[in-house]
């Protein structure tokens, strides 16, 4: 049972990849603001899931630019 439930948490980190890799492919190609509206259309998920997807993105980024600012230090 216990390797079910990793192999469950694996996929779901897994999926969440792909979708997070979607909206940027989404955002390089358009090369403007799309509405959440939108992407959670693509994802097929709800706005809510998306606007949590797309948070999780800027906290992530923002965590990224600020460990290369601290380098350059």
């Amino acid at each position: 049972k216990q390797i079910i439930k990793q192999c469950k948490k694996l996929y779901n980190v897994m999926e969440v990849k792909a979708m997070e890799a979607a909206v940027e492919a989404l955002l390089f190609a358009m090369g403007e603001a799309i509405p959440v509206a939108d992407i959670a259309q693509v994802l097929e998920i709800d706005v809510e899931d998306a606007r949590s997807l797309i948070r999780n993105m800027m906290t992530r980024y923002d965590e990224d630019a600020n460990y290369w600012k601290k380098q350059q230090i």
